[in-house]
Order: C-alpha cells, then structure tokens, then sequence
C-alpha cells in the first residue's frame, strides 16, 4: 500500500494522511493471506518520480493499493483504488465517507473490501477482528496519529512529545489500547537506548528490634 495522499488544504495536515497510511496498513497486515509492505518501505515511494510498473517490479508485488484521505468538520473520507502494478490498470476503486469516532471501522471496511477485490481467504477470526472494530474518540485519535509522527522521528524530544500526546489520548480515551501501547514503546526506547537514567534498585536497611 503507497501513502495515502493528503488533500486538506492545509499541509500540516500530513501527519493525519501519514497516520491513516499506517494504521490501514496494520489492519491490512492482520489477513495473513495478505503480504502487505512495511509502511518504511512504502514511505519510500511517496514522492518517488517511478512509474507504477517500476516500483512494482522493485517491490515484487502484482497489487498496488493507493488513495487519498480527507478530514473535515468532523468527518473523514477515504477514497482508495486497487491496481494491477505491472500493467498500471484499475481493478477496483471506492470512497467511504464516516463519522470520525468510526474511523477504526471504516480502516477495517477498507481492508475488508481489498480482501474481497484480490479473492484472497479472509478466516473467520480475522473476520471477526475487522467486524468488531471499536468506537475512538475524535480528539484521541487524533492526539495518537501526532504522536505516532513524532515517534517515527526517533529523536529523544520527539519521543518525549510523542508519550505527552499518547497520555493526552489516554485520558480522553482510557480503553484506546493504540495510545496505550505507543506509551509503553516510546517509554521503553528511551530507556533502551540510554536516554532515561536507570534506576538503581533501593537497599533494605535491616531494622533490629
């Protein structure tokens, strides 16, 4: 899947389009008779000047999902299409305009309709995974998607304001377990990587009676 392309009139509006690109993705990923592409590799492609064909050919892929997302007055619409990479022809193409609180299952119709178009199995688990998407606050989503743009730039500022921006979720959203576990990674980064001092483990003093 290439990134989906933002067309809010306002660029700083990206990370939203960025962050759509990566959660389908994900939810794409979880039909395992899918191989879907990392997001890295794809943001690769985003202003690649290759044809069609030739990223195809890069990539090893026959299919190719591409679209553009757009966020208004609480609403959000995806508008995505399905090519045949090599031959640069349309096999199927849709637009889903949903409520922003729907957003996580309007990302499972998408991947559902993919799934249906390329005639690849879909288990009845996974079935259940995309049926029973939850309901997200809009301003808990949307603090995620920031914080996810600047977890990706892994820079220790980034991730400190990455974990502000999941806990902002958090609170507006206890139950959203996304924002949950981007905490658990950026905190456990900035310990891995050295840039929280570890605690040292506290000595018992031994009391006599």
């Amino acid at each position: 899947m290439l990134p989906l392309e933002n067309l809010s009139q306002d660029p700083e509006q990206g990370y939203f389009a960025d962050g759509l690109t990566e959660t389908l993705t994900t939810t794409l990923a979880k039909i395992s008779a899918l191989r879907v592409l990392s997001r890295t590799t794809a943001v690769f492609y985003k202003r690649a000047q290759k044809t069609l064909p030739d990223i195809a050919r890069e990539l090893g892929v026959d299919g190719v999902v591409e679209g553009t997302v757009l966020r208004s007055e609480g609403r959000v619409r995806i508008s995505a299409q399905l090519l045949h990479a090599p031959t640069d022809t349309h096999l199927w193409a849709d637009s889903y305009d949903r409520d922003l609180r729907d957003i996580l299952a309007l990302q499972a119709e998408v991947a559902a309709a993919i799934a249906k178009e390329i005639r690849v199995k879909v288990t009845p688990h996974e079935q259940m995974q995309l049926a029973h998407a939850p309901v997200v606050d809009p301003e808990a989503y949307d603090a995620y998607l920031r914080g996810r743009f600047y977890w990706d730039k892994r820079t220790p500022d980034a991730m400190r304001m990455a974990i502000e921006l999941f806990e902002q979720a958090i609170v507006r959203d206890p139950s959203f377990s996304a924002a949950h576990a981007g905490r658990a990674e950026c905190t456990g980064a900035l310990g891995w990587w050295g840039y929280v001092p570890l605690r040292k483990p506290s000595r018992r003093r031994s009391v006599r009676p």
